[in-house]
């Protein structure tokens, strides 16, 4: 994939584009997946079942952080089509307290998994454009566990005495 015209350096801070969504379009489906732009908890999500990358234009403003959250997303659809981490990568269903129990215990060790596979092959595409990666440092991380973890897979609650 490559964005013509424009050297890595001049563009990678700039704003998202049309025909950038187009380039990347045309990108996921060499993947035989989707892209839609939808504002979404977070920079993106995954639709496992329909195969659709969903990236929320609100909080992926420049080039760099659009197509970081690119791979991330594309590296979350090829560990469920790979089986990897599959307790993290499944499909939403009604979950046991204790598949809800593991999801919380390897879901971090997974992000970061994804994170790193995602760098290693946007600097394949793109070697001047560095990968931003997430839930790095004690802000990341209480962000997944608050707004990720806690949302979607409920920590089990203590009783009160």
């Amino acid at each position: 994939m490559s964005f013509p015209g424009q050297k890595p350096s001049e563009w990678y801070d700039r704003s998202i584009t049309p025909e950038d969504i187009k380039h990347t379009r045309s990108f996921v489906k060499e993947f035989g997946l989707k892209l839609r732009i939808k504002n979404v908890l977070g920079g993106g999500e995954v639709d496992y079942i329909d195969g659709i990358i969903i990236i929320n234009p609100l909080y992926n403003v420049g080039i760099r952080n659009f197509l970081s959250t690119v791979f991330h997303e594309l590296w979350h659809c090829i560990c469920y089509q790979r089986g990897l981490y599959s307790n993290y990568h499944h499909e939403y269903r009604l979950m046991t307290r204790k598949e809800t129990d593991k999801v919380r215990r390897i879901g971090l060790k997974a992000e970061r998994f994804v994170d790193k596979k995602a760098g290693e092959m946007m600097s394949a595409y793109f070697p001047d454009v560095p990968y931003q990666f997430g839930y790095t440092g004690n802000k990341g991380k209480a962000w997944y566990y608050r707004y990720f973890l806690d949302k979607n897979y409920p920590a089990k609650q203590r009783k009160k005495k």
